[in-house]
């Protein structure tokens, strides 16, 4: 299961079809799902994390329950780990979570929380190279550059030999 805002973003959506790359890749696709929320206010860290701890409501209405969520960010995450605790869930013995980003909040909640972290000072240097070679070429054509993650593993999901 994938939990994220409903804002329809770029970066989001693109977080979204490798969520479904991977899981078709493993054979889950039948039981891979999205559920969305709306923010209130802003997309900030603590209206994320106040999102994640109400979306966790409408994880535990799934039938049947999902066994691991994968959060659109770190904060998002922190908050549905609380509102799963909150309805008496452990993580990750009954559900495991997982984020994106790698923010330091997530090694200090309890489990710490795995995360994917991007390659963000690979990404950085792309972008001043592309940027510095740009003002020198103006009509560079533009490309897309993908950059392999790194998976942070940490308590909050179980570990699982059959997948």
């Amino acid at each position: 299961m994938f939990v994220t805002e409903a804002t329809q973003l770029t970066s989001r959506l693109h977080k979204i079809e490798g969520f479904f790359s991977a899981v078709k890749r493993h054979g889950l696709q039948d039981s891979a799902h999205v559920i969305e929320g709306k923010a209130e206010v802003a997309y900030g860290d603590a209206e994320m994390t106040e999102l994640g701890r109400s979306l966790a409501a409408k994880v535990l209405q799934q039938s049947p329950r999902p066994d691991g969520i994968v959060a659109i960010n770190d904060a998002m995450g922190i908050g549905l780990m609380a509102g799963l605790r909150s309805a008496g869930i452990r993580i990750p013995q009954d559900m495991s979570v997982i984020g994106i980003d790698n923010i330091p909040l997530a090694d200090l909640v309890q489990p710490p929380m795995s995360s994917v972290m991007p390659p963000l000072a690979d990404m950085v240097n792309m972008m001043v190279d592309r940027l510095l070679t740009r003002i020198e070429t103006p009509d560079l054509t533009p490309e897309e550059f993908l950059f392999v993650p790194k998976l942070i593993s940490r308590q909050s999901v179980i570990e699982n030999e059959e997948h």
